[in-house]
């Protein structure tokens, strides 16, 4: 696995596009996931993260379980089909905010295809072989088996020290 950093200017933007995408999306699954008294679940790659879907919260003493689904990944239930007829209503109101079996929300993903366009590396490739990456202190920092030819290869030591400052530094959540 090669490491790299990429000071590009356009790249840094790319990626704090990203993150603003991100934390949109992000306050968007919240708003939604509390409305319905539940916790957003994202899946994330490569290519972005995406919310998934919600897991209600203390199911087994909701007065609405009969309108969800069993778990799926990550606990996420969605609305039944069929519901008992004492909740037609409340099962229909419930499933239009899950068109397509999916949370209706303005922004349901952050993309990241800009930024690995910015850094002409090969999106399908780098998600074959797996990736870490991150922001620091206006430069990108990844790894990658492919080389990346608008990016300086470093060595794990700094690139290490690089993760962990970007840590210490993040805001919590």
């Amino acid at each position: 696995m090669m490491h790299y950093r990429c000071d590009d200017v356009p790249v840094w933007q790319a990626w704090c596009q990203y993150q603003k995408e991100l934390k949109a999306m992000q306050q968007a699954a919240r708003a939604f996931a509390e409305s319905l008294d539940a916790e957003p679940v994202y899946g994330a790659s490569v290519y972005g993260q995406i919310l998934v879907g919600v897991a209600p919260r203390h199911f087994d003493d909701r007065e609405d379980k009969a309108l969800w689904t069993e778990p799926g990944y990550g606990g996420i239930r969605v609305p039944r089909r069929y519901v008992p007829k004492g909740q037609l209503r409340a099962g229909a109101q419930l499933r239009e905010r899950f068109p397509d079996g999916r949370p209706a929300v303005e922004v349901d993903r952050a993309r990241l295809a800009p930024l690995w366009e910015t850094l002409v590396v090969d999106m399908p490739a780098v998600a074959k072989a797996g990736s870490t990456f991150f922001g620091y202190d206006g430069q990108f920092y990844f790894t990658t088996l492919l080389r990346a030819p608008n990016a300086t290869v470093i060595d794990e030591q700094e690139f290490k020290q690089a993760l962990q400052l970007s840590q210490a530094t993040a805001p919590s959540r």
